[in-house]
């Protein structure tokens, strides 16, 4: 489990979608693209950190299960200052801590407890 600057206790999936929510929270005025170059796409792999719920449902509509591999909830979907809806990846494993250092590099601390 971890802590994303000393408070909460999520898994790797969680923990990524509420840094990203975090990271929005303290920088509200960040666009779509900005957000994707802070938590690039090569980071977590095939499926990239954040997506455009667009294009997400577009590969859904291609045949690929792609809706299953992000939080799509209504709670969880991101709105940037620009008005694109983005989604999080819930895809994560080897490519975790890769996403501890770009997290870092944004200004937040994760760290890992008990």
């Amino acid at each position: 489990m971890f802590t994303i600057d000393g408070k909460g206790y999520f898994n790797k999936r969680n923990c990524v979608l509420e840094t990203v929510k975090q990271y929005l929270k303290q920088h509200p005025k960040t666009t779509s693209q900005q957000l994707q170059r802070v938590f690039p796409a090569d980071v977590q792999g095939g499926y990239g950190v954040v997506r455009p719920l667009s294009w997400v449902r577009q590969q859904q509509q291609s045949g690929k299960d792609f809706l299953s591999r992000y939080f799509i909830h209504e709670d969880d979907v991101i709105n940037t200052i620009d008005g694109e809806q983005l989604v999080v990846s819930n895809q994560w494993g080897n490519s975790f801590l890769q996403f501890i250092y770009c997290a870092k590099n944004a200004g937040l601390e994760i760290e890992e407890i008990g």
